[in-house]
């Protein structure tokens, strides 16, 4: 067996110089990358060298002759510049749980050399005010802090730590990605635009919002005309506000 091939519409899986692995897991590890070597270097705060901001990273091959960010050390603080390039090579891609226990971070910035963000991955990062994108950068932008991709129809993730009790989705967005304002629990109110048709897992858990039993019916979340989420003891006949207009991707997966 010399390795797999994955249909490129499989979202399940996918493959990295010939191994097969699930979407989700972090496939940075010198163990299984031929010819991997793992480093760390320190990051400051206007993209000097401090100690106080270490992310390691490894060769990797879904972008190849390139680096990833894999890791970044929980006492992190301040204001967070990520690298155009290590050691000659682009930084291509912020792997999921790269920023796991990072609560104290304030902001990021991410180059132009940045292609992928994996899903999910500021989760932990609670005390972020802004996301800063290089203009230049192909596939991602920042507007006033919030993380949106390229063309702006897709709100990627909120920073849970922006001093707002509201926030307006701009009109456009067509999508919010999964986990979008989790854990943005200062934002109470949350207005969604009728361009959005695509609203992902758990994109507003631990918003004040979500957490305002007034948002919640018949143990069902609304917010605007979008049904949001229901808690698990909905069973039997589920009767839906009438004015309501999109129904959130898995918003019943736990119902029972």
């Amino acid at each position: 067996l010399d390795g797999f091939t994955v249909d490129k519409y499989d979202k399940g899986f996918t493959v990295r110089m010939g191994v097969s692995y699930p979407e989700y897991m972090d496939i940075i590890n010198e163990t299984f990358i031929d010819g991997g070597t793992t480093v760390s270097y320190s990051i400051g705060d206007s993209g000097g060298y401090d100690s106080n901001h270490v992310i390691s990273g490894s060769i990797e091959g879904s972008y190849s002759n390139s680096y990833s960010v894999t890791d970044c050390i929980e006492g992190a603080s301040g204001k967070l510049v990520i690298p155009s390039k290590y050691n000659g090579l682009p930084v291509r891609q912020i792997n999921r749980d790269a920023f796991n226990g990072c609560t104290l971070l304030t902001s990021i910035t991410i180059p132009e050399s940045v292609v992928f963000i994996a899903r999910s991955v500021f989760m932990s990062c609670r005390s972020i005010q802004a996301f800063i994108v290089d203009i230049s950068n192909p596939n991602y932008s920042s507007l006033d802090g919030v993380l949106f991709n390229k063309e702006k129809n897709e709100l990627v993730s909120f920073p849970a730590g922006k001093n707002v009790e509201t926030y307006i989705i701009p009109e456009g967005v067509i999508s919010v990605g999964e986990y979008a304002f989790c854990g943005c629990d200062l934002l109470e109110t949350i207005k969604i635009p009728d361009t959005v048709t695509s609203i992902g897992t758990d994109a507003f858990y631990g918003t004040g919002c979500y957490k305002n039993s007034s948002n919640w019916e018949n143990d069902i979340l609304y917010i605007d005309n979008y049904l949001i989420e229901a808690k698990t003891k909905v069973s039997g006949d589920c009767i839906i506000k009438e004015s309501t207009k999109h129904i959130a991707y898995r918003a019943f997966e736990r119902c029972s």
